[in-house]
């Protein structure tokens, strides 16, 4: 869960900007995003690859920053028209509950992602982004596109996702949860 204070509010995007924040490597999924991002059919898109890894020559309109900074990883969300998580499934990835999906919608952000059983059900059940198979670049590319052509669409999908965050997905929320749970059980005041 991400603390609502690093998150104040979604701002505007910095045009049609799609954002990846993670570890750059094939095992997450680098090959997929830069045979997608080339078929991406929207005016002026860039690509933002911000991690650690090295993802060797890249294409024109796709740029690596590199290692970011925990505090500054917010401030890149907002950056973003679109923010993307192209993971490969794998057991571990399927039972994991995305920091990176949360943090986008907490940034209110349309995300698209890759059919990971349990991030896809919560970007379906928040209606903040699209869904498409791992194995598939044409069509995180056809999803990429429609919300880079369609900003109307993306910033609904984006307000769906903040929306979900502030209603069930904030740190402070849990940890409030959590402090009565142990007040419970041991019979103190929280």
């Amino acid at each position: 869960y991400a603390p609502l204070a690093r998150f104040p509010g979604p701002g505007e995007p910095d045009g049609p900007l799609i954002v990846f924040v993670g570890g750059i490597s094939r095992a997450r999924g680098l090959d997929l995003m830069l045979e997608a991002f080339a078929m991406v059919d929207a005016p002026d898109a860039r690509l933002i690859l911000a991690g650690p890894g090295d993802p060797g020559p890249l294409p024109p309109r796709v740029e690596h920053l590199g290692w970011v900074a925990y505090d500054d990883v917010p401030a890149l969300l907002r950056r973003a028209a679109v923010v993307w998580m192209p993971q490969p499934r794998t057991p571990n990835w399927d039972r994991a509950r995305a920091t990176k999906v949360m943090e986008a919608m907490a940034s209110g952000r349309p995300v698209v992602t890759t059919d990971l059983v349990r991030t896809a059900a919560m970007v379906r059940q928040a209606g903040c982004g699209i869904v498409a198979p791992f194995d598939d670049a044409a069509a995180h590319a056809a999803a990429l596109t429609s919300l880079l052509r369609e900003p109307g669409r993306a910033r609904a999908l984006g307000g769906a996702g903040r929306a979900a965050f502030l209603e069930r997905m904030t740190f402070e929320g849990e940890a409030a949860k959590l402090v009565a749970l142990y007040a419970r059980l041991t019979g103190r005041a929280a």
